[in-house]
């Protein structure tokens, strides 16, 4: 008869068992009471994980509303604005960081367009632009944004 440990087994395969602790395997048959201890760890477990998973997926869903909330205070603002520069303000803010290139491409209209829409807003103060060598970057201002939603 082999010697187990006071430890709990989980169960390996069919008929292989390995202890949590100590990491002893042992084979053969096990009583109901062990069968019991190993489907009341498994489920412990199982528990735990779940458990894990609900925290993580609170996490998501905090970041989810927080960005719902800023989306939310960007719309209300966006729609004071004429529809050609709405679309620009959405593209940018799903970029966050970006060139009139880079908005063309999701607004799928042409750069020079999209550019003389960047400078409109740049005037408006909702856009602040800078450059970087030859390439001049576009990114929202979010203080301008929420401070007209309060108006």
């Amino acid at each position: 008869m082999s010697e187990r440990c006071d430890h709990i087994y989980v169960r390996k395969s069919r008929r292989l068992l390995q202890c949590i602790k100590c990491t002893k395997t042992i084979r053969g048959q096990v009583g109901f009471m062990e069968e019991v201890k190993l489907d009341f760890c498994s489920l412990g477990r199982k528990i735990e994980e779940l458990e894990q998973s609900m925290n993580k997926l609170a996490q998501v869903f905090s970041k989810i509303l927080e960005l719902n909330v800023q989306l939310t205070i960007r719309r209300v603002s966006v729609l004071s604005l004429p529809r050609h520069l709405q679309t620009t303000v959405m593209a940018l803010s799903t970029l966050g960081r970006g060139t009139a290139t880079d908005v063309a491409m999701i607004t799928m209209k042409a750069r020079a367009a999209e550019s003389g829409y960047l400078n409109q807003l740049v005037g408006r103060g909702l856009v602040v632009g800078h450059r970087v060598d030859r390439k001049r970057y576009f990114t929202l201002v979010s203080n301008k944004i929420v401070a007209e939603t309060n108006l």
